[in-house]
């Protein structure tokens, strides 16, 4: 089952489903919960045939809508909500399941036979979507109808035929409109073909089963008409007979003296037995009174003297009925000479009775009233036989006030239900007989299979004209599409054939203006056309029509080649190749050749055509590009690619001749600094210069290459013992000492070179590179500008080299980095002035480690950029931190030449101070010497930028490098700081004596504030306090320690 349905056009499809189910219902019988048209059914199974069936849950819904709607506000009594809902919603399983199977059946179908154009297409696809899918909702529904809801089981079989007949009209008229309306364009061409006859099929079966219900209607009205009035007029004969009972008493008293209990009993029993629903008859004579007509009757007595029968009623004779006001009023009605009608008697009062009063006068010159009890229901049911009472409710009212009263008689008359009534008049009171169908009547009347039959008439007739309409309009449609499809057919042969002609014509141009040179040949090899491609590249002309193609090609290839060729063309009809092809003139040229055989429409072949262009200049091409993928383009050294190979040729020969080789790594010393300084340009003449320079040291048979950037591999070959690389690494090392002029500018670089030797420190290409790339490291740490052949250690001290930088790489971006805080102090009065920031790393297996340990690597590799970015942000937000809590504390950060160099610094100093809106006095930059030694003029200029920020400058290890006094003078520089070198011995070492004095003097005289490092005594500071010295730190004053720890 499809899942994920959307769920937007699923509660769209329940709106449409819902709508269309009203209609539905507003096409039914207003007093019937049958409905004979289902439009939802139809408009379910055409929307999932053209959106999917994933939306079925669309479906579900919409009929749980309907069905609610119908539970709760079309049925008379619908019952507990709760139960309702989940009845409802079991009811709505069937029409969803029913859509679903439904789609899934035609769907093969409609995907083979999209249009239903023909006769059984369309037939099979009605008999599928219609009579057999529409028994699924009609038995499912029926079930639970059955099962759990009000039908009984003999009436299961006519709720599915309804049920059946109503889905399959929806199905068969409104499908195809839905189709028509929302199937792709070959459907909606047919829009207006298909729905507007359908929709008159709809209206037509409307009419029809309209019609149809009014002629039951009709019939059933008139026959209950009939049957009504006929009980109606024999209750009211009946109770007019039982009027008479009381004159027929009055008259027997002419001749029978009724007024003695024999007489009266007799007479009495006579009368009931002959007239049922006489419960009594009393006699009751008017006792101390003068004459029955006075007027004041309630001075007279009215005791029960006699009563029929009399078994049961012993305890009512003697009772006064005129002392009852109930029936005061009734007695002096019938006193008026009325038959006069009350309610019985208290001592006999019971449901569906009534007393009827007579007044008599002349009985033995006795006056009295005769009064007979009548019980209405016994009257009813005893007039009316079984076959006459069948199907009918009858009930009696007093209607005398001029409003029906409560019932006297009868049953309760459904609501809503057809109701006949007839007013007469029973002594002195109106009554109304009312006469209406009961429950089984009221049924059969939907039950008459006039409206079934015509409603199966109707599916029918539907059924053959949707086929009719699907069939007529598909042709049309396939007629259309045949006649489009013909004549884009057409349109096609003509574009086709323009297109040809074309082609012919853009093949002439091409073979006669392309740049390659083509020939034709026929079945036996000889040359029928060239063009005029071939006689430019070759020089040959008309000359070699009816001629062998063999002069064209070299005079070493031409018999293998022809007969490879012949042989290809044989196998595959084609071949393709480089040759050497030869000019007219004699002369040879690389040409790129392709012969494709022509076959006939038999596989016979009829022409060979041959294809070749001058590949001249491909070939240089190819030969320039080898030439720069294993050459360096600046100095055209071979690259690692070509020295790797020659490497390993060089190996190969070297074990089968048992001598050895050696690879001298060089790297040039300060390239890098004047790189920096003096721009790119100038450090790629450079380089060139120094290439040529290690070129013309080297002898014939070395291979000098050049991996990139500054780094120089020599492969020395045919050594008979090792040392001979000493001389020849000693001669690269003097080439490179002597000066570089390059213009106006005299350099000094120098080389640092690791040697390995073959076999001792490597059998392989990778690994002797890898082991002198290690030795020259050891002759950069003896001091650069010599050579260091390979060691064991070496090759630890690299690898060790490479997993610091990863782990620091990593350190950078773990959090793994920390800033411990120095104190500075004053040597006055001991007060802590700021804080050195010192990077600290927290290895996470080596503890924590100094700067020492790791910033030499940092800078070589290049990460001393990030890291220096790392320690000026973390240490501008601890100083923001330390102003935000209310003890200010300046904040110095130590500066590195690749970071004033290789980066805008003022740049980020000026982002980090903006960023944590730190004041600029808060911050100080210090800077070694060697920056001033680099490029004194590049440094300058940050440094002046750096002071318009207006942060602190300091020159860190004063006295250990090479400050030009000038540029010290013309510097933006605040504080001059004395490296731990000299303050160490101070106050013995009289040497360390007086150079930190006269660095104290001369920072002075230059207005500079001067800090020693490293004090760790109090003679080291006494001294320092006595020649003037106003800063200093050390371990006297305090360790680097966290700022939390130096903040306390």
């Amino acid at each position: 089952m499809p899942v994920n349905p959307p769920v937007f056009a699923c509660l769209l499809l329940a709106v449409a489903y819902a709508v269309a189910g009203g209609l539905g219902i507003l096409l039914a019988d207003s007093g019937s919960t049958e409905i004979e048209i289902w439009p939802a059914a139809g408009l379910a199974l055409g929307v999932l045939l053209t959106h999917g069936r994933r939306l079925w849950p669309g479906i579900w819904l919409g009929s749980l809508i309907v069905n609610l709607t119908i539970h709760f506000w079309v049925l008379p009594n619908p019952g507990p909500a709760l139960p309702g809902i989940i009845f409802t919603s079991l009811i709505a399983i069937g029409p969803a399941l029913q859509a679903l199977l439904a789609a899934h059946w035609l769907q093969p179908l409609l995907a083979s036979r999209p249009q239903l154009g023909h006769t059984g297409d369309a037939a099979r696809a009605m008999l599928i979507g219609g009579p057999l899918c529409c028994l699924i909702a009609a038995s499912w529904g029926t079930l639970l109808l059955v099962t759990l809801g009000p039908v009984s089981l003999q009436h299961a079989g006519r709720v599915l035929l309804r049920w059946w007949t109503g889905d399959l009209l929806g199905v068969l008229i409104i499908t195809p409109i839905t189709l028509a309306w929302l199937g792709d364009s070959g459907w909606q061409r047919r829009r207006l073909q298909i729905t507007l006859p359908l929709l008159g099929c709809l209206v037509l079966s409307g009419i029809a089963l309209n019609q149809a219900r009014r002629w039951e209607d009709q019939r059933f009205e008139q026959t209950f008409l009939r049957h009504a009035t006929t009980a109606a007029v024999a209750v009211r004969q009946a109770l007019s007979n039982r009027l008479d009972v009381l004159q027929v008493l009055r008259d027997l008293d002419q001749a029978v003296p009724l007024h003695q209990r024999e007489p009266f009993s007799r007479a009495a029993r006579g009368l009931i037995a002959r007239h049922s629903g006489i419960a009594a008859l009393l006699w009751l004579p008017q006792i101390d009174a003068d004459t029955l007509a006075q007027p004041d009757t309630a001075a007279s007595r009215l005791p029960i003297l006699y009563i029929e029968p009399q078994a049961g009623h012993e305890a009512l004779t003697a009772i006064d009925l005129a002392a009852q006001p109930a029936l005061r009023t009734a007695l002096e009605r019938a006193v008026g000479g009325a038959l006069a009608i009350s309610p019985p008697p208290a001592p006999i009062r019971s449901p569906a009775t009534v007393t009827v009063w007579l007044a008599v006068s002349d009985i033995d010159r006795q006056h009295g009233m005769l009064a007979a009890v009548l019980r209405l229901d016994q009257i009813i049911d005893t007039t009316l036989d079984q076959p006459m009472r069948r199907g009918l409710v009858l009930q009696l009212r007093d209607i005398s006030a001029g409003t029906p009263a409560q019932p006297l008689a009868g049953e309760a008359i459904m609501a809503n239900a057809s109701v006949w009534r007839m007013s007469f008049a029973f002594g002195d009171r109106i009554w109304e007989l009312a006469v209406a169908p009961n429950a089984q009547m009221a049924e059969l009347r939907l039950h008459q299979t006039g409206t079934l039959l015509v409603l199966l008439a109707c599916a029918f007739v539907s059924g053959v004209f949707a086929v009719f309409v699907l069939v007529a309009s598909g042709r049309t449609t396939l007629v259309e599409a045949m006649v489009t499809a013909r004549t884009a057919w057409l349109a096609r042969e003509i574009d086709e054939r323009k297109r040809a002609e074309s082609r012919l014509r853009q093949a002439a141009i091409v073979y006669e203006n392309t740049r390659e040179g083509i020939l034709v040949l026929n079945q036996q090899g000889r040359i029928e056309a060239v063009n005029p491609a071939f006689t430019q590249i070759s020089g040959y002309g008309s000359e070699l029509l009816d001629q062998r193609p063999h002069q064209l090609l070299a005079c070493g290839v031409r018999r293998t080649l022809f007969h490879e060729i012949r042989t290809q063309l044989r196998a595959d009809g084609h071949w393709q190749g480089e040759t050497w092809n030869r000019h007219a003139d004699g002369s040879l040229y690389p040409a790129w050749l392709t012969f494709s055989a022509v076959r006939t429409e038999d596989g016979r072949f009829s022409h060979y055509v041959a294809v070749f262009s001058d590949i001249s200049s491909i070939k240089q091409s190819q030969a320039e590009l080898e030439r720069l993928a294993h050459h360096d383009p600046l100095t055209g050294l071979p690259n690692r690619l070509l020295l790797i190979a020659r490497i390993e040729h060089a190996i190969a020969r070297a074990k089968r001749e048992h001598k050895r080789l050696a690879l001298l790594f060089l790297d040039l010393d300060r390239f890098k600094n004047v790189n920096d300084s003096l721009g790119h340009n100038l450090g790629d003449r450079l380089l060139v210069a120094a290439a040529e320079r290690l070129s013309a040291s080297r002898r014939d048979a070395d291979t000098l290459a050049r991996l990139g950037g500054d780094e120089f591999v020599m492969l020395a070959e045919n050594l008979a013992v090792a040392e001979h690389a000493s001389s020849l690494a000693e001669r690269l090392v003097s080439a490179c000492a002597r000066p570089f002029r390059l213009g106006e500018h005299e350099l000094y670089l120098g080389t640092s070179i690791g040697i390995a030797v073959f076999p001792e420190d490597g059998e392989d290409a990778e690994t002797l590179l890898r082991n002198a790339d290690a030795a020259m490291y050891a002759a950069k740490a003896q001091g650069r500008g010599t050579f260091h052949f390979y060691t064991r250690e070496q090759t630890d001290s690299a690898q060790q080299r490479v997993r610091i930088e990863a782990e620091l790489r990593r350190a950078l971006s773990g959090g793994e980095l920390r800033l411990h805080y120095q104190p500075i102090v004053r040597l006055a009065d001991g007060a802590v002035e700021s804080y050195e920031a010192l990077v600290r790393w927290q290895h996470p297996s080596r503890g924590l480690l100094l700067p020492a340990e790791f910033l030499a690597i940092a800078e070589e590799s290049g990460l001393i950029l990030e890291l220096g970015h790392w320690v000026l942000d973390t240490a501008c937000r601890q100083a923001r931190a330390w102003l935000d809590a209310g003890t200010p504390r300046r904040v110095a950060v130590n500066i590195t030449v690749p970071q004033v160099l290789r980066q805008d610094l003022p740049g980020l100093v000026s982002a980090a101070l903006a960023h944590y809106q730190l004041p600029g006095h808060l911050l100080e930059l210090e800077l070694t010497e060697s920056l001033l030694l680099q490029d004194p003029e590049r440094g300058a200029q940050a440094l002046k930028a750096l002071k318009a920020l207006g942060i602190s400058l300091a020159v860190d290890d004063f006295g250990t490098g090479y400050s030009s006094l000038g540029y010290l003078k013309r510097l933006p520089i605040d504080r001059l700081k004395i490296d731990r070198l000299f303050v160490r011995d101070l106050p013995g070492d009289s040497d360390d004596c007086a150079i930190v004095c006269a660095i104290i003097d001369l920072a002075h005289h230059l207005h500079l504030g001067v800090l020693a490092e490293g004090v760790e005594t109090a003679e080291q500071a006494q001294f320092l306090i006595e020649h003037g010295c106003e800063l200093a730190q050390g371990w006297l004053y305090g360790r680097a320690r966290s700022a939390s720890a130096a903040g306390d």
